[in-house]
């Protein structure tokens, strides 16, 4: 009778650790099942997170914004446009202007930033040939002025008594240089405000200039 009663308690203890452990699954699951749920949940906000967080990080600094890139893009044409009434010191302030404002640009502003240097540059270029074309001319003139002073005071004087039996005359190479230098400088700035109106019209209608990057 003892080892049958022994035998019954052990029974009923392996039953109960079996209720027990049993019980211990069910509970498991049911915190599984309601984790994975709220996994399910949770994931897609944590993601949007995450994903904005790595974004700030490899990004860096922001970059311009295109509303940003449109008023400094229209201040340099209008800088550029100006160049011919200001002697070239609003060209200056433009191109220093899309230089720095290049890196950090949209691709579509990219485009006008480069065109307004390459404006600048080709301007800057015509203003010098027409600068030495001037001078050129303005010494040649003067040379035959001071020849004909010191020299020739006597073919001056008869010069301007009858300039049709004069020997004086101021050589032809000074007088075309002289109007061929104003001439290029006419057209520098012809081709600054032409070109600056182009760009000025291609970034209202937000299109770029060559292609984008």
């Amino acid at each position: 009778m003892g080892g049958e009663l022994r035998l019954g308690e052990l029974a009923g203890h392996v039953l109960d650790g079996a209720l027990v452990f049993g019980k211990g699954e069910i509970h498991e699951v049911s915190t599984g099942l309601s984790l994975a749920a709220l996994g399910r949940i949770v994931t897609p906000q944590a993601r949007e997170r995450s994903a904005a967080m790595s974004d700030t990080v490899s990004s860096g600094p922001p970059s311009v914004s295109s509303s940003e890139d449109m008023v400094l893009g229209l201040a340099g044409y209008g800088l550029l446009m100006l160049a011919p009434m200001t002697a070239g010191v609003s060209a200056l302030a433009a191109v220093a202007l899309a230089y720095a404002r290049k890196p950090s640009a949209t691709p579509l502003s990219a485009t006008h930033y480069r065109f307004q240097t390459r404006v600048f540059w080709i301007g800057f270029a015509l203003c010098v040939l027409a600068i030495a074309a001037v001078m050129f001319g303005l010494g040649v003139l003067y040379s035959d002025a001071v020849w004909a002073l010191t020299d020739n005071a006597e073919r001056v004087s008869r010069y301007f008594a009858d300039p049709g039996r004069a020997e004086f005359r101021f050589h032809p190479l000074g007088v075309l240089s002289l109007l061929g230098g104003i001439g290029v400088l006419c057209a520098a700035a012809a081709w600054t405000l032409a070109a600056s109106t182009f760009g000025l019209v291609r970034l209202l209608s937000q299109r770029p200039i060559g292609r984008a990057a």
